[in-house]
């Protein structure tokens, strides 16, 4: 039986742009095939919202082929719905991102671990990876 993982946008990001960067337990994660990878509708927004405030420095083509990177990982896009909402608004206020927030509320309400580097997000009760 696979498991499954939800990516960080910054792990997003890197897995396409620059895997080396990313730690080898996760990289070996997102190569595992019995690893099934979850990219959320949330980190095509924080993607384009900060692209578009120069906040975050890749390239467009990565930005607007979003749904062709998905793909090219093997990965499923994942949703974002009113229970997630609802359970963002609902977590203490560890990070102030909001786009993290709700990373963190949709692992933690469909019961997946977070693929993260971020040591703000990991205060957060949420299974994570590495």
């Amino acid at each position: 039986m696979k498991r499954t993982v939800l990516l960080d946008t910054h792990v997003f990001i890197e897995a396409i742009a620059a895997p080396e960067r990313l730690p080898v337990a996760l990289r070996d994660a997102l190569r595992d095939p019995d690893v099934a990878l979850l990219v959320s509708a949330v980190t095509a927004w924080e993607m384009a919202v900060k692209h578009a405030l120069g906040l975050l420095r890749v390239d467009e083509v990565l930005v607007r082929r979003f749904h062709m990177h998905v793909a090219g990982l093997g990965a499923s896009e994942l949703p974002l719905t009113a229970e997630h909402m609802l359970a963002a608004a609902a977590l203490p206020p560890h990070h102030s991102d909001p786009f993290d927030r709700m990373l963190v509320a949709q692992a933690r309400t469909e019961r997946v671990p977070l693929a993260t580097t971020d040591a703000r997000v990991l205060r957060y009760e949420v299974a994570s990876l590495p």
